[in-house]
């Protein structure tokens, strides 16, 4: 099985991905190679659990939350 998590990584971009249910990271390899560990954060909002990944906890709230309601 998989979850469904959002990842906001540098540059603005929102990507959806599905990892491993047992998995606590989300993993990504940029185009030279170098990699990039995103632990997976549960948010709430509306009532419902969203998980999501950040490059930063500087990411405003804001910013996550029309991440998960639009997926841009």
């Amino acid at each position: 099985m998989s979850k469904k998590v959002i990842a906001l990584l540098p540059g603005d971009v929102v990507q959806k991905l599905d990892i491993p249910e047992d998995a606590n990271d989300a993993y990504f390899i940029g185009d030279n190679g170098s990699e990039l560990v995103l632990p997976v954060e549960t948010y709430v909002l509306d009532g419902k659990e969203h998980l999501f990944a950040r490059y930063s906890d500087t990411v405003p709230l804001e910013r996550i939350e029309q991440a998960i309601k639009t997926g841009k």
